[in-house]
This record gives structure tokens, C-alpha cells and sequence, in this order.
């Protein structure tokens, strides 16, 4: 058999509706080889081991057209695969797009450190102290990524999302359902339509681009930058600086620790408040929101705008600076 070109089938098969098992199977891996996982629906579990051989067990449950559907191990090139394959024929493929037609895949990837990319329809995918870039895409379902490292990019359409106590780069796009992201050292990009997310314990920079979920931060160290359309915002316990990009959904932040503040919002109300050490330089402006600032800071009148500045009391340097068309602004 050909070195770049290494195709294993697994059957056992022991019932055409009820389950069929596969004799699990470990293969080499070279150390610039990287893994790539796909299939339609079930379950998958990777873990990381210290030598050098990738090895995969799991079953197939569930009905339908039970038989045409295949699991297989195959090495191409640099690439290992782990491919569930449904029928090649077009005739059959409408018939099987139907979840009743399709089994369960459940899979259990011990692999050695190199870089994975799966894809995966529906279903439920688990990773646990894998320190190597990872790659997860999926339609529906819950994706949980715990105590890893390195890169991990993850794409959900809808369901649940978690990432906690990972170390490294961190990209996320959601569309619908739940995320949770907990305890990350590293730079966190979030691409989100109207999922709600929930981040707490972050230590670098955040870049957030929300269209109508409502995100709630917590303890947050480091830069955030928000692009937020029509989302719900809170932010709590910021230790460093914010940019924000606002139209219509309210945020409100309370900050240990302020470098800086700028926003620009065209209705979204702002909320602030600060430590009693900031002594940052406060520019607030509105046309048609109030403006709600401590009495010290001076009012100003330019034509349709308002503004209160001045600089806050404590020792602290910072600066401030919000702008608003129509929305409110209050600094505490």
C-alpha cells in the first residue's frame, strides 16, 4: 500500500437498526501530520496522549438506512482523516437527509499534539485539555472546550457553546443559543448574531461584534472593543480600557481600573461608573440624550450639542469621552 495513502474501513457489525461497534484502531503519526474529523451527527470526544499514534474507537447507533453509512480512517499526504460517509448515490441522498435516516456516531479521539480541524453536523463535541490549534465547525449542538491551549477557532449555528481555562488565542462566531467563556489568558474575537453570551475572567484583549445577543462580561483584564447593534451589554469589573461602537442596545460598565472610555452611540444609552481613584479627563456629548455627570464637571452648549467636561477627582489618569446622538449618558 502506498506511504501517502493508508484507507482503513471499521465494521462490526451487529445489528442493522440497533448498534454496530468498531474494533478500534491506532495509527503513526508523523510530526507535521494534522487531523481532520468529519461526519453528520453524534457524539465526539478527543483527548490528548504523549506519543506519537492517533488512535479512534467508537459505534454507530440509531435506524434508518443504517447500512450505507461508513466510518473510516484514512491518511492522505500530511493529513489523517476520520470521515463518516453517508451514500454517494443522489438518488439516496434526499432520502437520508432526514435526522430519522441518519445514526448516531459516537467517536473517542486520543491523538497526539498536532493540529485538528472538525466538522461536524449535530451533535455534541468535547475536548479536554487538547494544547495543540483546534478547529470546530458546526450546524446545532453543544461544542465544550476545557482547560486547553494554543489557538482554537469555533463556529456553532445554534446551541451551546462553553470554552473555560484555555490559554491562547481564542475566535468564536455564533449565531443562535448560549455561550459560555470562562477563565481565558489570551486575545478573544467574537463574531455573534443574536446568541446570549455570558465571559468572565479574561485576561487580554477582547474584540466583540454583537448584533442582537445579550452579552454579560465580568472581571475583564485588558482591552475590549465592542461593535454592538441592537444587543443588551454589562460589563463588570473592567481593569483596562473600552471602545465602543453603539446604535441602539444599552451598555453599562463599572470599572475597577479605567486607562480609557470612548464611545460613540447613536441611541444606545451609557451607563458608567468608575472608581473614586479615576482622575480621568471626562468629554460627554449628546444632542438629544441628558447628560448625567458629577455637578463638577463643566456644562458646555454648542449649538444642538451638550456636553459636561472636565476631570474627574482622583489620582488616577484616564480619559473618558462619550458620545451620543439621542442616547442618555451617565457617569458615576
Amino acid at each position: 500500500m502506498a506511504r501517502n495513502l493508508l484507507f482503513i474501513s471499521l465494521f462490526l457489525m451487529t445489528s442493522v437498526s440497533a448498534a454496530q461497534s468498531f474494533q478500534p484502531v491506532t495509527i503513526p503519526m508523523g510530526l507535521s501530520e494534522k487531523i481532520v474529523v468529519r461526519g453528520y451527527k453524534g457524539k465526539i470526544q478527543i483527548s490528548e496522549v504523549d506519543d506519537d499514534e492517533i488512535r479512534v474507537q467508537g459505534r454507530k447507533v440509531g435506524g434508518g438506512r443504517f447500512d450505507q453509512w461508513k466510518f473510516q480512517v484514512r491518511k492522505k499526504q500530511n493529513t489523517m482523516e476520520v470521515v463518516v460517509r453517508g451514500p454517494s448515490e443522489i438518488e439516496d441522498w434526499d432520502k437520508v437527509r432526514a435526522k430519522s435516516a441518519i445514526p448516531s456516531f459516537e467517536l473517542k479521539i486520543s491523538a497526539p499534539k498536532r493540529p485538528m480541524e472538525v466538522f461536524w453536523a449535530e451533535g455534541t463535541v468535547v475536548a479536554k485539555k487538547w494544547t495543540s490549534p483546534l478547529k470546530i465547525q458546526m450546524t446545532e449542538g453543544d461544542i465544550s472546550v476545557e482547560n486547553g491551549e494554543g489557538s482554537l477557532m469555533a463556529q456553532l449555528i445554534k446551541g451551546r457553546l462553553k470554552v473555560m481555562g484555555h490559554q491562547g488565542n481564542v475566535e468564536l462566531q455564533t449565531f443562535k443559543g448560549k455561550a459560555f467563556v470562562e477563565k481565558v489568558k489570551g486575545a478573544v474575537t467574537i463574531n455573534n448574531h443574536s446568541a446570549s453570551y455570558q465571559i468572565t475572567e479574561i485576561e487580554g484583549p477582547s474584540d466583540f461584534r454583537n448584533h442582537s445577543g445579550t452579552v454579560a462580561y465580568k472581571i475583564i483584564k485588558g482591552q475590549v472593543r465592542l461593535k454592538n447593534v441592537s444587543g443588551v451589554v454589562s460589563l463588570n469589573e473592567l481593569d483596562g480600557s473600552f471602545e465602543g461602537d453603539l446604535q441602539k442596545g444599552a451598555i453599562n460598565v463599572v470599572a475597577t481600573h479605567l486607562q480609557s472610555f470612548v464611545a460613540n452611540s447613536d441611541s444606545s444609552p451609557v451607563t458608567l461608573k468608575v472608581s473614586k481613584k479615576s482622575g480621568a479627563r471626562v468629554k460627554l456629548r449628546s444632542e438629544k440624550g441628558r447628560l448625567i455627570a458629577p455637578i463638577h464637571l463643566r456644562k458646555v452648549k454648542k449649538g444642538r450639542w451638550s456636553e459636561r467636561i472636565g476631570r474627574l477627582k482622583g489620582e488616577e489618569q484616564g480619559q473618558i469621552k462619550i458620545i451620543s446622538k439621542y442616547g442618555d449618558i451617565v457617569l458615576k
